[in-house]
């Protein structure tokens, strides 16, 4: 039987790697952040190809593939990862530390660390989820942390993203465990004032998306409070579909746009 089920083994392995086998490809990407996170995507898909991880593989060589043909490749969604709670927490502040950085004009100001912190939190997430190998993943955190110091971000968790699901204002598990990072992080740093900005996106009236990004804000602020957080300190405010993360057509569904922002002042 043993020997059985190791041929069956072999066999599953090796028609995995034969319908799993996208070829990355060498392209240049003409744009300096897309090359880097080509480079980036290309030799983590190989590693994990090489540890015979053939979806994860697959998946990491069409993100190479799709920054080399200029999409817009983003750091991949705590939500979509089986994650601890504690973990999912971290990587939630994490992320939302990135896309801020990013955000704030780091792909072309610094577009080679840009791309490297990109890479590392999705190398950082996707160990996190097998959670075995500590070294990679600490190797994966360190890279994270150094490239977001290099671009003045460090680890100062003062901004974070609350993203919301599909045309709703309620939290989901995720966004409850940002909310308690948030709360956690407040009593340490004692912020003067906290911004709490409700945010749509374009799937909807104008009208609407206001209303329900206000929806959203109330939610995220009343979680804060609840958690501790003087309502004196908070300032709410909502922008419907007026501020994306990302550029849409009218009427297009955006998960990045669905979201609160939440930043600590002083």
């Amino acid at each position: 039987m043993k020997i059985i089920s190791l041929i069956a083994t072999t066999v599953m392995a090796a028609l995995l790697s034969a319908c799993m086998n996208t070829v990355v490809t060498t392209n240049t990407a003409t744009d300096p952040f897309n090359e880097g996170l080509r480079k980036g995507y290309s030799a983590f898909a190989a590693s994990e190809r090489a540890q015979f991880d053939w979806i994860d593989g697959e998946h990491f060589a069409n993100k190479a593939n799709a920054a080399a043909s200029g999409a817009r490749v983003l750091p991949e969604n705590v939500a979509d990862w089986s994650l601890k709670p504690a973990k999912a927490s971290e990587l939630s502040a994490a992320r939302a530390r990135l896309v801020a950085v990013l955000d704030a004009n780091a792909r072309t100001r610094a577009p080679a660390d840009a791309a490297e912190a990109q890479v590392a939190f999705d190398c950082w997430m996707e160990q996190e989820e097998e959670g075995w190998q500590t070294a990679d993943i600490k190797a994966c955190k360190d890279r994270f942390d150094a490239a977001m110091g290099r671009l003045g971000a460090g680890g100062s968790a003062n901004v974070y993203l609350v993203f919301f699901d599909f045309d709703r204002s309620n939290l989901s598990p995720v966004a409850s465990r940002v909310i308690e990072k948030v709360v956690a992080d407040a009593a340490k740093a004692n912020p003067s004032r906290i911004t709490v900005s409700g945010n749509a996106d374009r799937s909807g009236s104008d009208g609407y998306n206001l209303a329900l990004s206000k929806r959203r804000a109330d939610t995220v602020a009343g979680a804060l409070t609840r958690g501790g957080v003087a309502r004196g300190k908070l300032q709410v405010e909502w922008f419907g579909e007026s501020r994306p993360r990302v550029k849409t057509p009218d009427g297009a569904r955006e998960p990045e746009n669905r979201n609160v922002e939440i930043r600590f002042a002083n």
